[in-house]
């Protein structure tokens, strides 16, 4: 079985002999016109093709761009939701401080807890504002 490659070699020998008389000069002009459109189709398939292969790679490389923003995205997300806004802690500092001064607690060692739990608010607020 013969391929497009021995097809097309075997119809430009034909050409380059000159059998005008045996394959008629229609003909050869035909068979030319055809040749020479085959080649710039075949030159056409090649270059889709690298631009085909370059196209790919900056897909790939988009896809790791979106797959990394995607990540980040979610991980904003998390952080989100997983902490507490500094407006938050102020107002749990000024809510302690009111309790303790209000005497509404019983004991001395509810004053220290109440004491020492807005100290670790206050340095937790303080080491957020720092970075």
């Amino acid at each position: 079985m013969n391929n497009i490659e021995e097809d097309i070699k075997r119809c430009r020998e034909l050409i380059k002999i000159n059998h005008s008389n045996w394959i008629g000069l229609s003909n050869q002009k035909a068979i030319e016109h055809i040749l020479t459109d085959y080649e710039k189709q075949k030159q056409a398939n090649e270059e889709h093709q690298k631009i085909n292969g370059k196209l790919r790679e900056q897909v790939k490389v988009l896809e790791t761009k979106n797959n990394y923003l995607e990540s980040l995205s979610n991980y904003q997300h998390i952080c989100l939701i997983d902490s507490i806004p500094k407006r938050k802690i102020k107002d749990k500092i000024e809510e302690l401080k009111e309790d303790k001064e209000s005497k509404y607690y019983d004991s001395f060692l509810e004053e220290k807890d109440i004491e020492k739990t807005i100290n670790i608010l206050q340095e937790l607020l303080q080491e957020s504002e720092d970075q």
